[in-house]
């Protein structure tokens, strides 16, 4: 198993499991119990195959739904009481995004292939699941550069294309993850294409990606810089990530340099999460627009009175509620907070700045 480092992990959930129900009674009999277990889950996982065998061979995984016939569920069942995590569940994301400019920005004077005029200086992309994947994920190009004349929205939009690539050719590799990119890959691999044309594009970007294991219900996450992403439960937020920081207000960020060098920070820098999600679970993506003006917290808040909202709903509400907030001069926005932490003189009023969402709700 791969060595997560920065941030915690979820841990499974549930009733006690149906082996050990199994154990106690027979744990009478003269078997050891572990030969009992082994015996029961390779009577189980066995009827699963075959009966799953007779009535799904014709089937395309990718397209069932509805409830799973009795064999797919007993193979299932045999998997979970092994120890693992159902095979062929087959989770994906019903993703939707909304974003809008700053008023200082304007709309782009640039809008092709595929870069959306309202999202100033943001970008973001929404991968065409493979049979074992499902990405998503979002882009802040930063403004510093447009006092140099270099537009930083075409970088981000050009790095987020790259990753939707690199995210929709993840091969199928089941039962492992062999062969699968994981999001820190393809974050590094997408920058290589990037960088390694013979006019790049420059600019820097901070960005976040999300990859859902499809198989395994595993969500990957790599954050550099200070976009971000919560990951919601029932009203509870069960994975956050946290903002990476030079200094204030100097995120990290992958950049090509105006000699074409790549920049200090790079895809290895990010920080990495992983949990499991369920069906029902929110991944919402947010850019440091929303970040700055709108505490993670209220953001949940708000959502627990939305339970059945759809993502297009919630990601066009996010937004809104940040642009409102980033105009207003009478309360006190994380970013103002932050700067006077930092020790400069900021008043309490929001920070304008392009606002970018993207919302994936996890569905079998």
């Amino acid at each position: 198993a791969r060595a997560l480092w920065s941030k915690p992990r979820s841990s499974r959930r549930g009733c006690l499991p149906l082996h050990s129900w199994l154990g106690r009674g027979l744990g009478q009999l003269r078997r050891p119990p572990m030969v009992w277990r082994a015996l029961f889950l390779a009577a189980i996982t066995s009827m699963g195959s075959v009966v799953a065998a007779r009535r799904l061979a014709d089937s395309d995984p990718l397209q069932r739904r509805g409830k799973a016939p009795l064999g797919h569920a007993l193979a299932q069942t045999g998997a979970m009481l092994a120890g693992g995590f159902p095979v062929n569940f087959l989770l994906s994301f019903q993703v939707a995004s909304a974003c809008r400019s700053a008023d200082y920005n304007g709309e782009r004077r640039v809008c092709d292939d595929g870069a959306k005029c309202d999202c100033g200086e943001d970008a973001f992309f929404i991968a065409t699941p493979t049979e074992r994947t499902a990405a998503i994920g979002i882009a802040d190009g930063v403004g510093g550069w447009r006092s140099r004349g270099i537009d930083a929205g075409a970088f981000a939009w050009e790095l987020m294309r790259h990753c939707e690539a690199v995210a929709e050719a993840n091969p199928p590799s089941p039962p492992s993850r062999v062969g699968i990119d994981d999001p820190v890959s393809v974050l590094r691999r997408a920058f290589a294409r990037l960088w390694t044309v013979p006019v790049p594009v420059k600019g820097s970007a901070t960005a976040c990606i999300a990859q859902l294991d499809r198989n395994t219900g595993e969500l990957s996450v790599a954050n550099l810089g200070d976009s971000g992403l919560i990951v919601l439960r029932n009203g509870s937020v069960i994975l956050a990530t946290e903002p990476q920081h030079h200094a204030f207000n100097f995120p990290f960020q992958i950049a090509v340099m105006h000699n074409g060098d790549h920049g200090e920070d790079g895809a290895d820098h990010a920080d990495t999460y992983t949990t499991r999600v369920e069906p029902g679970d929110l991944i919402i993506l947010m850019t440091d627009g929303v970040l700055d003006n709108i505490p993670v917290q209220a953001i949940v808040d708000e959502l627990r009175g939305l339970p059945d909202a759809d993502p297009e709903t919630i990601s066009t509400m996010i937004v809104d509620a940040a642009r409102e907030r980033s105009m207003r001069k009478d309360f006190d926005s994380p970013f103002s907070i932050a700067a006077r932490c930092a020790g400069l003189d900021f008043p309490r009023q929001g920070k304008e700045d392009d606002i970018t969402v993207v919302v994936g709700r996890v569905e079998a």
